[in-house]
């Protein structure tokens, strides 16, 4: 992988973290990763993070799960 590679991610806020979700992106962004988007109310945070620090954050305190966005994938059949 190019050095300075990025992963798209998908991270789940644990539920009695909810409410501290900006604490949680505050950590996480010590890991590098890059908000793209909150979904507080159901705690999903979409954002990307350096290739190789994935799996620092399903270390965060917070963190329920960490999920590489797939690209690999059509949605229709032609």
């Amino acid at each position: 992988m190019p050095k300075g590679a990025r992963k798209d991610v998908t991270v789940s806020v644990r539920p009695e973290h909810q409410k501290q979700v900006k604490r949680v992106i505050g950590k996480l962004k010590k890991k590098g990763f890059v908000l793209s988007e909150s979904l507080s109310g159901i705690g999903v945070l979409t954002g990307s993070v350096p290739a190789n620090a994935v799996a620092d954050l399903k270390e965060v305190d917070g963190v329920e799960h960490v999920e590489e966005n797939r690209k690999d994938y059509t949605t229709q059949r032609k």
